[in-house]
C-alpha cells in the first residue's frame, strides 16, 4: 500500500523542482503533495548562490530530462548514488515500481503507477 499523500521537507529555494517536476514525473496529484520548505541559517549560508546553483545546475536539467537520465550531469548523479553497490538497487528493494525507475523516457513513464491502482481519476 502507498500513502495518499506525500510531504516533502526541504530548503525553499528547491520547492519548484520537487512540486512542480519531480511531482509529475511521479504522477502525484497536487492536492496530495506538500511541500514545506524552509530558509537556510543565512548568517553560513549564501542563499543567492545556492538559488542559481539550483536554477543552473538542477531546475533547467530536469525541465528537459525528468527522468535525469539523458543529461550527463543528471545521469552521473544517478549513477553515483550507489557508488559501491553495497546496497540493494531500488529497482529490486521495490519491485512494484521498477518500471518507473528504470524508465529515462522519451515522455512521460507509460506504465500505471501502484499510487494510481486504486484511484483510477489519478491517472492523467
Amino acid at each position: 500500500r502507498y500513502p495518499n499523500r506525500v510531504t516533502v521537507v526541504s530548503f525553499d529555494f528547491k520547492q519548484r523542482r520537487f512540486q512542480d517536476l519531480h511531482r509529475s514525473a511521479l504522477r502525484l496529484p497536487r492536492s496530495e503533495f506538500h511541500y514545506r520548505g524552509f530558509q537556510p541559517d543565512s548568517s553560513r549560508f549564501d542563499l543567492e548562490k545556492a538559488r542559481r546553483g539550483e536554477l543552473e545546475n538542477s531546475v533547467k536539467f530536469f525541465e528537459a530530462d525528468p527522468f535525469g537520465c539523458s543529461t550527463p550531469g543528471l545521469a552521473a548523479k544517478r549513477k553515483y548514488r550507489n557508488p559501491f553497490r553495497r546496497t540493494v538497487p531500488y529497482s529490486l528493494s521495490c519491485p512494484d515500481i521498477r518500471g518507473l525507475l528504470e524508465w529515462c523516457g522519451p515522455g512521460p513513464y507509460p506504465g500505471i503507477l501502484p499510487w494510481e491502482v486504486d484511484k483510477p481519476e489519478r491517472r492523467s
